[in-house]
Order: C-alpha cells, then structure tokens, then sequence
C-alpha cells in the first residue's frame, strides 16, 4: 500500500503524525489483583531480584553475584520507570514507611509506577545496554522467568529446553510489566532491534506482540511505545495479537518497525483500540 493511501485509509482511527503531546487525564490508582500476576506462586512480595532474576547483593547493596546477566533488566527498570510523581521507584516510601531498594524491589512495588519503562536508545548498529541484553538470550528467552528457570537456560546454553518452562511461556519482562497493574505508560522501544544471527531477530518481538495489555489487565493505560522493535509486517497485516487490544490506549507509537504493508491492520488496530487518537507509523520508509 503506497503511503497516500495508507493515510486516506486510516482515517478511521484519526491517525496523527508529529502532533503535540497528548495531556492524559488523572486516573485513580489500585492494589493489584493477585489474579494479575503470572503465576499462583507469585504475589506481592516477591522479591524480583532473588527470585526472578538470580541476583544476590553485598551488606553495601552492591551486586554480589549476577549468574545470569539480569542486572542490566533490574538497573534499567528502576532507573527509567517512574511513579505518578515522577520519581523512580529507588528510595520510594510504601504504605509502610519501608523504602525501596535494588535489594528489596518487590513485584507489589510495581503497581507504584505510572510509566513502565525498560526501552532501549540505541540503534541496530549501536545497540544499547537493553538491546544488548535480549539479544543475548537468544531464542531460549522467551519462556524464562525465575531464578530456577535462568539456571536451566544457563546450563543450556541458552537453547530452546528453557523454553516455556513455566506458566504457559511467561516472559519476565511480561511478569515484571503485569505487576505495574496502575501504569498509563508502556515504553518498549528499541529491545529487538538487533538480530541473534543474520536474518533471525530474538524472541522478544514475540513476546511483545503475545503481551496481554486489555484493561482487565491495565485498566489505566493510555501509550505504548513499540518502536524500533522489529514488528515488521506483524500488526500491519491484521493478525490477531494480544497486545492489539486496549479500551483505554489513545496513543501508539509504530515508528522505525520495518513495516512494509499496512492494509487490514488498520481496522484491527481501530477495533482493538476505540480510544486511539494518535499513530505514529512514521520512520518506515517501505510503506
């Protein structure tokens, strides 16, 4: 589909490119559901760098031992992922008085955060921190998403035996992110802009696009930013995914996604999104 067609067609959805920042309004924020998280073995209070990740500290706080490589995921959540304040969730008070730490960061912590954020700035020919990190998993990520799990990963070389090992195939970017039940914000930008080996990009396109953000889920959000991570033709074409589906989102970002054909896609993303009144397709330059 040419561009000027392109646009003609997805009027329906009041595509809008290049527009001012959309003002989204106050939302109330919530417990978690325990029927929100992954799995019946996780609640509140788990600890996500002990038992998600593998990671032990020092009495200082510094990492004592990071088997798996997973402090570049712990590090770039907590930096760039913010509360409704606008403040990271280091150093934050609970309910309690307790402050949060890298140590102590609990999936119940989540549900603080008003921006889930774990994108990466980098380009496929300098990829950054984040990029980096997925696409040393390999293909074996995609199901990988306890302590446990990265030790069965490890053992194997990364290969596919990891894969969906627990919970139906829950990704721990998937775990992590369903626990931030309150956020209005999903910002996945730049994670599979690399390729594992020539012509095969990392599972983690897949688990993007297998996300479940509908409102039971997300009752608040209103972005998601799904650029520069490789989707290709995967939305545009009008599959069925779970990601294409939210009451509430009024602004997607598309861009820089290798995308080449943009046809019944537009009517799956204007019935999967009813409230969407800004798409941002622009950086494809094969559409």
């Amino acid at each position: 589909m040419k561009r000027h067609q392109l646009l003609e067609s997805i009027s329906i959805v009041a595509l809008v490119i290049g527009a001012a920042p959309i003002a989204f309004p106050n939302t109330a924020f919530a417990e978690i559901p325990s029927g929100a998280y992954a799995d019946s073995n996780y609640s509140a209070t788990t600890n996500i760098a002990k038992t998600l990740l593998g990671i032990s500290f020092n009495s200082d706080g510094t990492i004592a031992n990071d088997p798996y490589n997973n402090a570049t995921l712990l590090n770039t959540l907590v930096s760039q992922s913010k509360t409704k304040d606008g403040n990271t969730l280091l150093n934050t008070l609970r309910k309690d008085g307790s402050k949060i730490t890298l140590q102590n960061l609990s999936l119940g912590d989540l549900s603080l955060l008003s921006i889930f954020d774990i994108s990466d700035n980098g380009t496929s020919e300098k990829p950054g921190d984040m990029a980096k990190w997925v696409a040393s998993k390999g293909q074996g990520f995609f199901g990988i998403y306890s302590a446990d799990a990265w030790k069965t990963y490890n053992a194997n070389n990364g290969q596919s035996s990891a894969d969906n090992n627990c919970g139906g195939g829950w990704n721990v970017v998937q775990v992590l992110m369903h626990a931030a039940y309150n956020v209005q914000t999903i910002n996945y930008s730049g994670l599979a802009n690399q390729f594992v080996k020539t012509g095969e990009y990392t599972n983690m396109t897949t688990v993007l696009l297998n996300t479940q953000v509908d409102n039971s889920y997300f009752p608040n959000l209103m972005q998601l930013n799904l650029s520069g991570t490789n989707l290709g033709d995967t939305v545009g074409s009008g599959q069925t995914w779970p990601i294409l589906s939210s009451k509430t989102l009024m602004t997607l970002d598309l861009s820089n996604t290798n995308m080449t054909v943009f046809g019944s896609g537009v009517s799956r993303l204007s019935s999967g999104y009813p409230s969407l009144v800004k798409l941002d397709i622009s950086d494809n330059p094969k559409l």
